[in-house]
């Protein structure tokens, strides 16, 4: 590949026209692009093409950009496609996860559990701010009625699993 082939070097000179943004080739640049043959002897001047053939190989050219253009639109169009399709899966499948996730987690009811205990707590921490080791029992009491209710809480999910 590319080790020994062709000995004939060729220069390619492009021109940026400043108004239009267009950029000028030569014709003989033109036609190898086309993959048209160059006559035996013939150099890069626009006098050796008479109009004709310069309008031929313009109208050769804009049908092969046109092709070209149509290829890449339809490309862009399919792939336009897919990426909606794929972003119609996802937003669904999103859609999905998150009401499982909800159903789960989020729409669960917390019912408070030894409301009495923990009021009889509060008030005595309110009570004795300073000596708060006589509120001992009363917080044991609570800490084993939360523990109760916790207890029967798993114990009745695992029944309904």
């Amino acid at each position: 590949m590319g080790g020994g082939g062709s000995t004939t070097s060729r220069n390619i000179s492009m021109e940026e026209d400043p108004n239009t943004g267009m950029i000028k080739v030569s014709e003989d640049v033109l036609r190898r692009m086309l993959g048209e043959d160059l006559p035996a002897g013939f150099t890069d001047k626009k006098e050796e093409l008479d109009p004709q053939q310069h309008k031929k190989i313009e109208e050769r050219w804009r049908s092969r950009l046109h092709n070209v253009e149509r290829k890449w639109q339809d490309r862009l169009r399919n792939i336009e496609d897919k990426y909606a399709d794929s972003f119609e899966i996802n937003t669904e499948e999103f859609k999905k996860a998150a009401e499982e996730v909800e159903a789960k987690f989020i729409q669960q009811s917390c019912t408070p559990v030894c409301e009495t205990k923990q009021a009889e707590v509060l008030k005595c921490f309110n009570e004795h701010p300073n000596q708060i080791l006589k509120c001992s029992q009363l917080v044991k009491d609570f800490t084993e009625c939360v523990d109760r209710a916790r207890t029967s809480i798993v114990t009745q999910k695992s029944l309904d699993s």
